[in-house]
């Protein structure tokens, strides 16, 4: 999710507002974030786009004590926790009224978890969080970026596979945990005729991480315990 944010003028005093979401500012593209950005720029707004990893990272904005004996978090627009783009204008707002300031990230897990998966992970990534990142986590630590040839099936999806291959090598239509999205079929990246289970490494680290390979005929398909 891409995230559209402007700082307006006041049209009665001319001033500029605090930055915050542009109304309608939500889009799945960023294509069509950068559209709608360029639009509110041609209005006079100051706007520009985040993606959701941005927005969930907060800020905290230090002033230098009068005193100079440290540094404080300091309140803006009534709070002291900011998202990146409101952090930097709170600094620019400070620095104006003459202060010193600086800009400090607070680590964000979640953040973090999702840089690791773009990393390391490409393909169908809409299956269950928690194993995408266990999974990054086994790829980062053999140092083999992995491919998911299939995360998450509608039952449609899975009644397709089912009627292709038959049982035995599919499994029934309701029964697949591929259909909760707590399953994964994995494969090295840089060559996909190297299942998850046969790189050198994954089997320890995956049992570090809680991930299993259920089916012994499957070395594709990775669960979490």
């Amino acid at each position: 999710m891409f995230h559209v944010y402007a700082e307006t003028r006041d049209r009665k005093s001319n001033r500029r507002m605090k930055p915050g979401w542009a109304n309608g500012g939500n889009f799945l593209k960023r294509k069509s974030a950068e559209r709608y950005s360029a639009f509110l720029r041609l209005t006079g707004s100051v706007a520009w786009v985040e993606s959701d990893e941005h927005v969930a990272v907060d800020h905290k904005v230090l002033v230098k004590k009068r005193d100079l004996t440290g540094w404080r978090e300091a309140e803006v627009w009534g709070k002291k926790r900011f998202r990146r783009v409101e952090s930097y204008a709170a600094r620019t707002k400070l620095r104006k009224q003459g202060r010193e300031v600086k800009v400090q990230e607070i680590p964000n897990q979640l953040a973090d978890d999702n840089r690791l998966i773009e990393k390391w992970l490409t393909g169908d990534l809409d299956f269950d969080h928690g194993l995408q990142v266990a999974l990054a986590k086994v790829a980062r630590d053999v140092s083999v970026p992995l491919h998911v040839n299939y995360g998450k099936r509608t039952f449609e999806e899975q009644e397709a596979l089912f009627n292709k291959y038959g049982p035995g090598r599919a499994a029934r239509p309701g029964t697949s945990d591929h259909e909760t999205g707590n399953a994964a079929d994995v494969v090295r990246q840089d060559n996909h005729r190297v299942n998850l289970r046969d790189i050198p490494g994954v089997p320890a680290a995956a049992k570090k991480y809680g991930i299993v390979f259920p089916y012994g005929h499957e070395p594709w398909h990775a669960e979490l315990e």
